[in-house]
């Protein structure tokens, strides 16, 4: 077991982690980047008008299988270019939206909102 800190906007959260076969995980079973992997964030809306904020290396193909196991067909589906520290980024966002979650990953908020605050996270993030 291992902690790690993450700065989150102003605050640094700590957070425990374990190895496992070389991977490191969060207590709740999710894979934790190491820093300056690279990849790209995602926002995608499904028909509820609920929109998921999530992270991949692979985002074509992670918000196909989401509209595939979800039943709907997306037509609003952002998706950044390839940046460093994405699960920060991730976090940020999260956290901005954190008093609009619905469950999960997926927060009631607009679809152009949360694709201009990513960019604004993205732009943010290379600046520093």
């Amino acid at each position: 077991l291992s902690l790690r800190l993450v700065l989150l906007g102003s605050r640094m959260l700590c957070i425990p982690l374990f190895n496992l076969n070389g991977w490191l995980f969060s207590v709740n079973w999710e894979r934790v980047s190491h820093p300056g992997e690279t990849g790209f964030i995602y926002i995608i809306e499904n028909r509820n008008k609920k929109v998921k904020i999530g992270k991949s290396k692979k985002p074509d193909e992670r918000t196909r299988n989401i509209q595939f196991q979800g039943g709907f067909k997306s037509k609003n589906i952002f998706i950044s270019d390839k940046i460093t520290d994405y699960d920060v980024v991730e976090s940020r966002l999260h956290d901005r939206f954190r008093k609009y979650r619905y469950i999960g990953e997926w927060f009631d908020i607009g679809f152009e909102e949360a694709a201009n605050a990513c960019y604004e996270e993205v732009i943010d993030s290379s600046v520093n």
